[in-house]
């Protein structure tokens, strides 16, 4: 699907749930947006695309090669990244917490995290995405109410 329209709608949605996220001030970590914070932010937006949009998208989730862990001890280890597939597209809302991306939201059709940093990538099944615990459903409801807010 190589539809421009599309891609630039899929690419206007995202970023308004990216403001969204960032406008909603719903994390208490440490970490600034987006370092650390791909898995849950991939999980609320599957839910949102899914359950507001109809979309199905699949999230990956790879183990990167070679980096650092951030951990208070700096102990080396092993460090994850997430993302999100839809038909032929990656789609990426926290790519440029890692220095070669620049991009805030990086939607392609080519697979952008390759076997240059990723060790191997597991798709995870909707419906394990789906049962999020009431701490990101949380999360969520802040987001989705910024995000409405803001409309």
């Amino acid at each position: 699907m190589n539809n421009p329209e599309f891609n630039e709608n899929l690419h206007r949605e995202v970023k308004k749930f990216r403001d969204a996220i960032i406008q909603s001030k719903v994390w208490d970590r440490p970490l600034k947006f987006p370092k650390g914070y791909c898995k849950i932010a991939s999980l609320i937006l599957a839910k949102y695309l899914i359950e507001k949009r109809n979309f199905k998208p699949s999230l990956m989730f790879c183990v990167l090669t070679g980096e650092k862990a951030n951990y208070k001890n700096n102990a080396f280890a092993e460090q994850t990244h997430a993302w999100l597939e839809y038909q032929e597209f990656t789609i990426d809302i926290t790519a440029n917490q890692f220095p070669e991306i620049v991009e805030e939201i990086v939607i392609t059709t080519g697979w952008i995290w390759g076997e240059k940093f990723c060790k191997g990538v597991e798709k995870i099944p909707i419906k394990e995405m789906l049962d999020l615990g009431p701490h990101v459903i949380e999360i969520y409801d802040k987001v989705l109410a910024t995000l409405e807010s803001s409309q």
